[in-house]
């Protein structure tokens, strides 16, 4: 294993990460080698003696431990190829990461530091890979978090997460804490081990459960339209009460939620809760589910009692258990005295 430092030479210009000939065994940028790999580390301290200097990654690139810390001159990372970092990373928010190649992360007990900067590309876990979050995680648009390999663990440290989709399809464990996750779409088709304490999910599409309890966790369907499937448990699930909202269960669904719920709309921003069959919401702890400016079809609501569709909302058909007051049976001032709504 050797420390490689990337040197480029004076004056703007993009820089090849592989054979380009800027890889130098001494920090004085005197002895040069070859490019590194997984074995070697790699910094970037005294790299950029000049403004608007690009390192890309021209092929399929490796290293060990990656430091920006020290950069100067805004350096910029890019390139098309993909990036496998087998330690830890370390960036600044003075440069720009900007790459249509996936950072692969591959190791046991392996840390991401960003500094605050928003890293542009998508990240992959690799087999066995178990990375710590020391800061705060953001990806660039449309840049997404793949767990797709057998005995992959990520630990947020309670920092917060924005990125596109969170896509799990294989042997997963999460840590969140009291993170704060803000999502695309959240996509679990995998073995999920997740502890979240006390953490807020924020999905602005669909959101796959996967068969899973999502312990305290808030999860908050931001967007338009959501699609939800798989069964799940949560602490609370909640809508957008100034969105107009169509939000899809799948038939055959299971929520389950702890605490409470905030599925109201507003004036002009009506939610509509549907599904092509039967979905089941059932509360439990106690209380009630109080939702104003709801449209509801195809919900099954346990227990007897607890959930409570006010005026003016709307019993689309198919409905048990969602009281309707003002309907049949359900005299709006039998509620109001009884302290219901």
């Amino acid at each position: 294993m050797a420390t490689k430092y990337f040197c480029a030479p004076a004056g703007a210009g993009t820089y090849n990460w592989v054979g380009g000939g800027y890889w130098y065994l001494d920090l004085a940028h005197t002895i040069p080698t070859i490019d590194p790999t997984n074995a070697d580390d790699t910094l970037f301290d005294s790299g950029f003696p000049s403004a608007a200097q690009i390192a890309n990654v021209n092929a399929t690139a490796n290293c060990k431990n990656m430091d920006w810390t020290g950069a100067g001159n805004t350096p910029t990372l890019t390139g098309a190829s993909s990036l496998t970092v087998a330690g830890n990373l370390a960036t600044i928010a003075e440069m720009v990461w900007n790459t249509s190649g996936r950072l692969f992360f591959s190791g046991a007990g392996k840390t991401i530091t960003t500094n605050g900067l928003t890293i542009g590309s998508t990240i992959n876990l690799q087999p066995s890979a178990t990375i710590s979050l020391l800061d705060n995680l953001t990806l660039g648009a449309g840049k997404d978090l793949q767990l797709w390999n057998t005995s992959t663990s990520l630990t947020t440290n309670n920092n917060t997460l924005t990125i596109g989709t969170v896509s799990i399809v294989s042997t997963v464990t999460i840590t969140l804490g009291s993170s704060t996750v803000n999502c695309t779409s959240w996509s679990n088709t995998g073995t999920l081990t997740i502890t979240v304490n006390t953490a807020t999910i924020n999905c602005s599409g669909n959101f796959t459960g996967g068969n899973v309890n999502y312990n305290g966790a808030t999860i908050n369907l931001t967007g338009a339209t959501s699609s939800v499937s798989g069964n799940l448990t949560c602490a609370q699930l909640n809508l957008a009460s100034g969105t107009t909202q169509t939000i899809t269960f799948t038939a055959g669904q299971v929520i389950t939620v702890t605490t409470s719920s905030s599925l109201s709309g507003s004036a002009g921003h009506v939610h509509t809760l549907t599904s092509t069959g039967e979905w089941s919401i059932i509360k439990t702890g106690g209380g009630t589910i109080l939702a104003d400016y709801v449209t509801v079809r195809y919900c099954q609501a346990r227990p007897a009692n607890t959930w409570y569709a006010r005026p003016p909302s709307t019993d689309n058909g198919g409905n048990t258990g969602v009281v309707f007051p003002n309907t049949k049976g359900n005299p709006l001032s039998n509620l109001v005295n009884a302290g219901i709504i």
